[in-house]
């Protein structure tokens, strides 16, 4: 385990075990136990959900220095004087590693989006539309999103100048891969 630093000796916690009913529930509520992990594209930085933060938030996304083993809360919810109940998931780094994009979700205010967030300056954004969740970058100014179109989940374009969507194919999970 990489964060804190502190218990870098530590076994490992068990995996999980995740029960059919917990399975089955909302994409929102499925969501929600994702424990995915982005590494920058030089390999210098993860980002998780958890981490320190967690002592003072109900949930939160971290950003950790694999070098110094120090940690970032780039988003938190609940807790620390925060009246927010959500959580944020599924980070993954744009190629040049300056920006960070993630599934969010906040209740009573904020439905399934994507934030994107630049590391340098700390200014983040909403990309998307509401429902747009699982964002992996293509470029500097495009990106692939799993959204809602004709009734069902697809794979959207996303252009991150103009903000428009395309439909690119049925299904949902985008994942990226080098051109041949």
């Amino acid at each position: 385990m990489l964060f804190p630093s502190y218990c870098r000796d530590e076994e490992l916690p068990p995996e999980p075990v995740v029960t059919a009913a917990e399975a089955k529930g909302s994409v929102k509520e499925r969501l929600r136990g994702d424990d995915a992990v982005a590494w920058s594209p030089d390999g210098s930085k993860v980002a998780f959900r958890g981490g320190d933060c967690e002592s003072v938030y109900d949930s939160c996304l971290t950003v950790g220095d694999v070098a110094s083993g120090g940690e970032r809360t780039v988003a938190a919810y609940g807790g620390g004087g925060l009246q927010n109940s959500g959580f944020a998931v599924v980070p993954s780094w744009r190629g040049d590693g300056r920006r960070l994009a993630w599934t969010a979700y906040e209740r009573g205010n904020r439905p399934l989006h994507v934030v994107e967030y630049d590391t340098v300056s700390g200014v983040r954004r909403d990309v998307g539309v509401t429902q747009d969740r699982e964002f992996a970058y293509l470029d500097e100014s495009r990106g692939v999103v799993t959204g809602s179109f004709k009734g069902g989940s697809w794979v959207m374009i996303v252009d991150l100048d103009g903000g428009g969507r395309v439909a690119f194919h049925r299904g949902s999970q985008p994942s990226v891969q080098p051109g041949k």
